[in-house]
């Protein structure tokens, strides 16, 4: 059993907007615990799946651990009492199903998008509780769709000049980021930094995430999870706007 130990206190005369402040912080202090609880499950997952080899253990998600459920003495027993659940992710980039394209599209003999499968491995993997990965898939989305569309602007914008120039604006000396940035600026006039914020923000903490787990082999949490999956679907959506 998962307890809260502390308490809210009051004084009886406050008004009831009072009490429904407290109520709102009981929400907060409630989702605060789900998080430290599932943390807590995750941690021992993680080593019982190294310590008996068996690969079908995985973490799990907030989804796949709710309903939670509270008790609490006091004036705020009700706002404890009741239950959290989470659902799980749905589809970040819903799209409306046409049986008539679908086929048009099969017929036509192409693959589906690396981006489109990757992004439902990714959602998938967080409904799963394997939440390495779905930061993993992410960026590989993140990667193939900027990284196309980046050597495609650059050759249609210096198509006439120095091959090597344009080679060396594409090689891997040229960091990610500053491809994404200044680089896109120039050839696009359209930088990932000057996005609506929070924007390059979220992006920039989910490429440290991605490096910790590349690196360092650091674990992931499922909000974590979600930020890259959310940073890759923008970038999917920015860089099929972008002209050159």
């Amino acid at each position: 059993m998962f307890e809260e130990q502390g308490r809210i206190g009051f004084s009886l005369t406050e008004p009831q907007r009072q009490l429904e402040m407290w109520a709102d912080q009981v929400e907060l202090r409630k989702g605060s615990l789900c998080t430290r609880l599932q943390n807590a499950v995750n941690y021992l997952i993680r080593w019982y799946r190294v310590a008996s080899r068996d690969t079908a253990a995985h973490e799990l998600s907030l989804s796949a651990l709710s309903p939670f459920r509270f008790s609490s003495g006091g004036q705020l027993e009700a706002a404890w009492s009741h239950p959290m659940v989470f659902e799980p992710t749905g589809p970040l980039m819903r799209r409306s199903f046409n049986l008539g394209e679908f086929q048009k599209t099969v017929d036509t003999g192409r693959e589906p998008a690396v981006e489109d499968q990757f992004l439902l491995d990714a959602e998938e993997a967080v409904n799963e509780g394997r939440f390495r990965e779905a930061v993993l898939f992410s960026w590989a989305v993140i990667d193939a769709t900027f990284s196309q569309r980046y050597e495609q602007l650059i050759e249609q914008r210096l198509a006439d000049d120095w091959a090597d120039g344009r080679d060396s604006l594409k090689g891997l000396d040229l960091g990610l980021r500053t491809k994404m940035t200044v680089m896109l600026r120039l050839v696009a006039g359209r930088s990932l930094f000057l996005e609506p914020h929070p924007f390059w923000e979220e992006l920039s903490k989910s490429y440290t995430v991605r490096n910790d787990i590349i690196h360092r082999g650091e674990t992931v949490a499922q909000d974590e999870a979600e930020r890259a999956i959310r940073v890759a679907t923008s970038v999917v959506q920015i860089m099929q706007e972008v002209r050159g």
